[in-house]
């Protein structure tokens, strides 16, 4: 508990850091943002989850539910309690933000904030890396510059605070027992890729607009993607550059791993437990999801860890 207590602590802290900062009217400038404390790799409150060979295998698929039928303690029992993530229908067409945001309700709504924008010059968004760049400005300039083809540079807002909009989203139901930490909305003109990462929350995706590609694997298979610390960040990376041609010679361990691919489609919500490894491509020309992040609580997780050792180690975890 303390490893996995202090990896979230600099990662939330470093979060408010960036989400805390007040924009300010004015010419758009850069972000200078100090360096931070690295902390140690992160595991899970329990050796066996996170470094024991992976219970994923080459058939795994991820399950697909309905929220009509996901209760409190089905969704806690089958998935939070086991660290499995799961695509869940019907709660986004629920909310506002579903049917009335486009371009025109959102500059009307928020066109005057100011918000700091994430920029890059290949559409490659690594965060808390030593070539991120924030610009501040308000949204309008944002989706201006976000929409025109002809720009250069790319734009993304990404884990952005927008109180104005939380009125048009809400949590579901069956979620409700998760210990809320902070709502954060992502909204970008398609082709941002997020490399791949993992963060020591939970969270639970929604996409409002486009699509995005997942790549996902179990938090057990850190090694087998050789992770490495990169400048500035509270969390780990990974030293292969592209997963679509992983190079075999340099990364052997790879053949190991059980990548698990799927897409992410507008109208539908990812849990994605704690520490999973997760690379994130938006697609389409208008991609918006917004996300709600979770720190469970130390009851829940010696909940977990009883639930998955019963159901993964039967006798031997006893």
């Amino acid at each position: 508990m303390v490893i996995i207590g202090f990896a979230a602590g600099v990662f939330i802290s470093f979060l408010f850091f960036k989400i805390n900062l007040t924009p300010q009217s004015g010419e758009s400038a850069n972000i200078d943002f100090p360096s931070l404390p690295i902390p140690s790799p992160p595991r899970s409150c329990n050796e066996t989850l996170y470094l024991s060979p992976s219970p994923i295998d080459q058939d795994f698929e991820i399950d697909v539910v309905h929220a009509s039928s996901l209760t409190l303690n089905d969704f806690y029992r089958h998935y939070v309690a086991t660290s499995t993530p799961v695509i869940i229908k019907g709660v986004v067409p629920k909310w506002k933000a579903y049917t009335d945001w486009n371009s025109a309700y959102l500059v009307n709504r928020i066109g005057k904030k100011f918000v700091f924008a994430d920029v890059s010059s290949d559409n490659v968004f690594n965060f808390y890396g030593d070539k991120w760049i924030l610009k501040n400005m308000t949204y309008k300039e944002f989706n201006t510059k976000c929409n025109n083809r002809a720009e250069k540079k790319k734009y993304y807002l990404a884990a952005q605070v927008i109180p104005e909009l939380e009125g048009d989203v809400s949590l579901p139901q069956f979620a409700t027992f998760l210990d809320p930490d902070v709502t954060l909305f992502w909204m970008g003109c398609g082709g941002q890729l997020t490399p791949i990462h993992n963060d020591p929350l939970e969270n639970l995706m929604g996409i409002v607009q486009g699509e995005k590609e997942f790549l996902i694997f179990h938090p057990s298979e850190r090694e087998l993607i050789y992770p490495i610390q990169k400048p500035r960040s509270p969390v780990l990376s990974s030293q292969i550059d592209d997963f679509n041609a992983v190079d075999l010679e340099s990364y052997p361990l790879y053949r190991k791993a059980h990548p698990i691919r799927f897409t992410l489609r507008a109208g539908e919500m990812l849990y994605l437990p704690s520490y999973w490894w997760h690379q994130v491509t938006s697609l389409g020309n208008n991609n918006i999801a917004v996300n709600y992040w979770f720190h469970p609580s130390s009851s829940l997780y010696s909940s977990l860890i009883e639930s998955w050792d019963e159901k993964h180690l039967g006798a031997k975890g006893k």
